[in-house]
């Protein structure tokens, strides 16, 4: 199996205590975010929880994260039971922490890290919180770091010009700290860099206190870091990030990352320090060369802060060497809203607008008691002033999860999905949803795709790796888009289950790595100009306006032989059908901007085309591409043309 889809580490994000397997519970109720999972229910006592997790992921290190609301004086102890063992995770009250050293056969609790001796998939989480100040306490999340030490490091796709990100983060040096700890104090200075930047203001000195591991007298156990930043009204957790893609998709949501890294001598140039077991900085951008823009707290002073990193060392310190080990804090909890399983619908106005799979980026635009308004950020339409944006509209279901890479798209219409034992679950991902392959059996691969873990077979799946390989894209269009015929035609549908036009060729695009525009007009505006019919290839679109207009509300693929495959109210359903009987002429007589009962005909392309090119303009602009796909369509800040909301185009 390629290491390409082989990451080390899974992220076990929990968002939502209903969802789990609770053995025994005192003193909590159960909830889910936006709030928290676990609050207590009488502030004065002390509360328990205990469930039982079980992954198809088999692993052989842990870190268990959880995110409390807890005040001084109280403690929170976290613990896993593996085979009727139990290690500890340490108690955590501000100022007063302390680690639980545990070694036997089965494995080692070093600080913050448990290290087994064999591979498990089961364990059994256990939380205590012991209510010293009388105030509302619980949990707002937990994050399980599971770790498989014996996969291979694969060196991650570079970041490059196109993930050109910076985030304003306030800069402070540990060694300007007027302490004799000054230097071992990494964490925490980095630590209140983040708390600054969310306008939290603490000082590093008294983070360095509030922190300390009073067991082993260090500032750098990342449980309690994390666990006193959640206390600032935070939610903080260790992730472990396995590309540069993930971090990306951190920044870009306004979310720095602490990250720790591990280098010998001359293995990481610009460091100030010539070498380290351990250091902890924050990543806060990506550089136009693609290199990694830090705020390394080892710096001589403020001004000397901010360190450029080589993108290739940086990955070795971090990727390799730390597993990508990281210190997340989010100041609200929106900026990792996702879409639900198999999808979600944007509406407005009781009319649904577009439909997004779990694995598409979305945006929190603004948040009410009754409604959450959303951007879905990669469907691209025509927003103000003519600039393209995402649809925005009301939610009706959504989750949370952390950001993710992905390596493969569902090819299959309705993929069935199956559990460790290989047993179909009663749920189905839709074609065109990207997943991120963990690990290969045989005719199944282990995927992932929000916070969820599942079998899923080899035949419903196109890796990264096999678009390259596909020789013919355009056959390869047709063939898929035959399997979606007799699919319900729904307006607004992007889905499996339900299509409208430009929902059908933006969805089948999708599965074969192009990102295009979601409705007919732009996708009219934004594709390479086809101007006869001897020009056309299988897998071309085939536009048409409203009657006596210049507004694209139509678009077809074109099957060759002079047929189309169409989402259509004409039939309510997807079909293909010749040319001749939908619009009355033979398409080869048809030529670009030709006029048939009122309706203008055009033809456009996306596929293997490098260059997207306004229809009023000549110059071409050039695309992202990512490395190990097909080109990956996007599209430029260009001017669309003006449309009203009855116009949109998804006939």
């Amino acid at each position: 199996m390629s290491d390409d889809f082989n990451p080390r580490s899974v992220n076990y994000f929990i968002s939502d205590a209903n969802a789990l397997n609770i053995i025994k519970i005192k003193n909590l109720k159960k909830s889910s975010l936006p709030d928290m999972i676990f609050e207590t229910i009488n502030p004065k006592k002390d509360a328990e929880v205990e469930f039982n997790i079980k992954v198809p992921f088999y692993f052989d290190e842990m870190i268990l994260s959880p995110s409390p609301l807890i005040y001084d004086g109280d403690i929170i102890k976290s613990d896993v039971i593996i085979d009727d063992d139990e290690f500890s995770f340490g108690n955590f009250s501000i100022g007063k922490s302390n680690s639980i050293i545990k070694k036997d056969s089965l494995g080692e609790m070093d600080v913050d890290t448990l290290r087994l001796n064999k591979k498990i998939k089961e364990f059994t989480v256990k939380i205590k919180i012991f209510n010293k100040s009388g105030k509302k306490t619980g949990i707002k999340l937990i994050n399980i770091v599971i770790t498989n030490r014996d996969k291979n490091f694969s060196n991650p796709i570079l970041p490059g010009m196109s993930d050109t990100v910076i985030l304003s983060v306030p800069k402070i040096s540990q060694l300007e700290q007027q302490v004799n700890y000054a230097g071992d104090i990494c964490s925490p200075t980095s630590l209140s860099m983040l708390l600054n930047y969310y306008g939290i203001d603490v000082s590093t000195v008294s983070c360095a206190s509030d922190v300390i591991d009073t067991s082993k007298n260090i500032y750098g156990n990342w449980i309690f870091n994390t666990s006193y930043a959640s206390t600032k009204n935070l939610y903080s957790f260790i992730v472990r990030i396995n590309s540069y893609d993930e971090l990306k998709r951190y920044l870009q949501k306004g979310i720095p990352v602490i990250a720790s890294i591990t280098f010998g001598p001359d293995e990481l140039k610009n460091s100030p320090i010539k070498k380290t077991t351990g250091h902890l900085l924050v990543i806060k951008g990506i550089d136009k060369n693609g290199n990694i823009i830090t705020n390394d707290p080892a710096a001589l002073n403020s001004s000397r802060v901010e360190v450029v990193y080589d993108k290739k060392e940086f990955a070795n310190a971090w990727f390799k060497n730390k597993y990508g080990t990281s210190y997340i804090l989010v100041d609200d909890i929106f900026k990792l809203i996702s879409s639900a399983v198999p999808y979600s619908e944007i509406k407005k106005d009781d009319d649904v607008l577009t439909q997004i799979t779990p694995d598409e980026e979305i945006r929190l635009v603004e948040r009410t008691a009754d409604s959450i308004l959303v951007e879905a950020v990669e469907q691209k339409i025509e927003g103000k002033d003519g600039k393209p944006e995402g649809y925005k509209g009301y939610i009706d279901r959504y989750g949370f999860s952390l950001p993710k890479s992905y390596n493969a798209f569902v090819s299959e219409k309705l993929a069935k999905i199956y559990d460790d034992k290989r047993i179909e679950i009663d749920k189905t991902i839709s074609a065109g949803t990207r997943i991120d392959i963990l690990d290969d059996y045989d005719n199944f691969f282990l995927a992932m795709v929000d916070n969820m873990m599942f079998f899923i077979s080899k035949k419903d799946v196109i890796t990264d790796s096999d678009l390259h390989d596909i020789k013919d894209t355009g056959k390869a269009v047709i063939e898929k888009a035959r399997d979606f015929i007799g699919t319900v035609y729904y307006w607004g549908g992007r889905t499996s289950d339900k299509l409208d036009c430009s929902g059908l060729t933006s969805l089948i695009h999708k599965i074969y790595g192009y990102t295009i525009p979601r409705d007919a007009n732009d996708q009219f505006i934004y594709s390479k100009k086809i101007k006869t019919f001897n020009e056309l290839k299988l897998g071309d679109l085939i536009f048409s306006t409203k009657e006596n207009s210049d507004f694209v509300d139509h678009v077809m693929l074109y099957s060759g032989d002079g047929n189309i495959i169409e989402a259509t109210k004409e039939c309510n359903c997807v079909r293909e059908i010749p040319f001749l009987q939908k619009f009355e002429i033979d398409l080869k007589n048809v030529i670009y901007g030709k006029k048939i009962n009122g309706k203008k005909i055009y033809f456009g392309r996306f596929i293997d085309d490098n260059t997207l090119k306004d229809d009023k303009k000549s110059d071409k602009k050039n695309l992202n591409k990512n490395t190990k796909t097909k080109i990956k369509k996007s599209i430029p800040n260009k001017t669309y043309k003006k449309t009203s909301k009855k116009n949109r185009s998804k006939k």
